[in-house]
């Protein structure tokens, strides 16, 4: 846990004080100019056990010469003594106590999201590491540093690859950039991330897709790939837009320009209405801005979902847009977690040849893509009552009611716009959504199997197995595993 003291200007620092279990023991971390300072003089601030103290240089001078202090935290000049005597105690009982097993872990992110760390921080804390600083993150590579394992986003810099390779410890890479360093890894599952969109448009009732990237990353042509691969499952063909490989492509200060125009251009050639799937956020953003640009109305004539779900405020956008959560506070927990395995058990390392992948934790739907792309009236007004009532007890008759038509019309309008019978479109529609709350929630089966419109949990794990060849309980421990 951590307690801090308010900082301001003058000289105060902020001291955060983590204490861990009896078998962990105590970290300190020390954030802002003071933790340079202790890591530029080797001092191991990892081994120290500090008073909470916060004051101004300033103050400091006062207390040594017996003055008052304006803050009550400063010691006077024999309390100061008192303080540097228990300080010495408190530290060497501390030495004297401390486990000789506590795990010294770097992360080393070439590729930052806070919720990467938040995982690894979660399992740092379930089993009492000490973690050392993100240094990448600042562009510093700590050579000379020392400990059992690494945490490793081994993105463009060559640097870190270089410290990451030399350290010689147990190591997890994030990132498949490089595959020639034969690290363990643990990966997003982008296959699974395009299927669920894919999923999303399909149940829309489109029919022509995109996928857009900007740039060569393989986690951008991972992505692309299953996307592309998901709709051919389905029988539908899907194009692929590449900025970096366009004729228009220039770098420098009219990228950013000459981009959107290249955008807009392309958007308005497309055949609508269409599904497109942006390689992240930040790439749906351009799509988005660009089909403005163009005149093209989101989401009617153009549906946009993007990737990662790190827009900040997206609720409070013109027109918010839809995103995979991509799961990285759990990609960040089974990195930590795989890595454990290894530092406790170094041979297993060579064993571990294929990634280790997360699935996506669900999309999230948004205004970008809400729409119901079927120019069939009854099948339209269908589809919209399964989104909204799908975790109630309906069925095809509320379907025929809603769509003011005979069962047998709705049952060939169905087939003739989506190629599933209005039946197989609500199972589909329970089933992902009971996929979604297996992944996220630790609701028990019978609990899901409620929210997901069935009366009972036997039918529901009777349909769910029928679908996926998994019972739900072996669906969600596939997914922890």
């Amino acid at each position: 846990m951590g307690s801090a003291v308010p900082t301001g200007r003058g000289g105060r620092v902020t001291l955060y004080i983590c204490q861990g279990s009896q078998t962990a023991g105590a970290c300190v971390i020390l954030i802002g100019t003071i933790q340079p300072l202790f890591a530029m003089h080797d001092l191991a601030i990892h081994d120290l056990s500090l008073p909470l103290l916060s004051y101004s240089d300033r103050d400091a001078g006062r207390a040594a010469k017996g003055g008052p202090s304006r803050h009550p935290g400063a010691p006077s000049a024999s309390g100061a003594a008192d303080v540097s005597s228990k300080r010495r105690s408190t530290a060497a009982a501390s030495k004297k106590n401390a486990p000789t097993s506590q795990r010294r872990v770097l992360i080393a992110l070439g590729w930052y999201d806070y919720r990467v760390h938040r995982g690894i921080e979660k399992y740092a804390q379930e089993h009492g590491w000490h973690i050392s600083a993100n240094y990448a993150r600042e562009k510093v590579i700590p050579w000379g540093w020392t400990g059992d394992g690494i945490l490793a986003w081994l993105g463009e810099g060559d640097d870190l690859a270089d410290f990451v390779k030399q350290a010689a410890i147990p190591t997890v890479d994030f990132s498949y950039r490089r595959t020639h360093l034969k690290f363990p890894r643990v990966l997003e599952d982008h296959a699974h991330a395009a299927q669920l969109v894919a999923q999303h448009f399909l149940s829309r009732g489109l029919r022509n897709f995109l996928f857009y990237s900007d740039a060569d990353n393989w986690s951008y042509e991972e992505r692309g790939r299953g996307f592309v691969e998901a709709l051919q499952a389905e029988g539908r063909h899907c194009s692929w837009l590449r900025w970096h490989q366009s004729i228009a492509f220039r770098s420098g200060r009219q990228e950013w320009q000459r981009k959107r125009d290249w955008l807009a251009n392309c958007i308005k050639r497309l055949e609508k209405p269409v599904g497109i799937f942006a390689a992240n956020d930040e790439q749906a953003v351009d799509i988005l801005e660009s089909c403005e640009v163009a005149g093209v109305k989101v989401p009617e004539e153009v549906a946009v979902v993007g990737a990662e779900n790190c827009l900040l405020a997206p609720e409070n956008m013109p027109i918010p847009i839809s995103s995979v959560d991509t799961n990285l506070e759990l990609l960040g927990y089974r990195g930590a977690e795989l890595l454990d395995r290894i530092m406790r058990r170094p041979a297993i390392a060579s064993t571990l040849t294929e990634p280790t992948r997360v699935p996506a934790g669900g999309l999230i739907v948004r205004k970008s893509s809400d729409l119901m792309a079927v120019k069939h009236p009854g099948v339209a007004r269908s589809l919209r009552f399964i989104f909204e009532h799908c975790h109630e007890p309906i069925s095809v008759k509320d379907l025929i009611s809603v769509a003011a038509m005979s069962r047998r019309g709705l049952h060939k309008a169905f087939i003739e716009h989506l190629g599933r019978t209005p039946g197989e479109e609500l199972h589909r529609a329970r089933i992902d959504r009971a996929k979604n709350l297996l992944a996220e929630s630790n609701h028990k089966i019978e609990v899901i199997a409620g929210m997901c419109g069935y009366q009972s949990a036997n039918s529901f794990c009777v349909a769910f197995k029928q679908t996926t060849s998994m019972s739900p309980k072996t669906y969600r421990d596939s997914l922890a595993s």
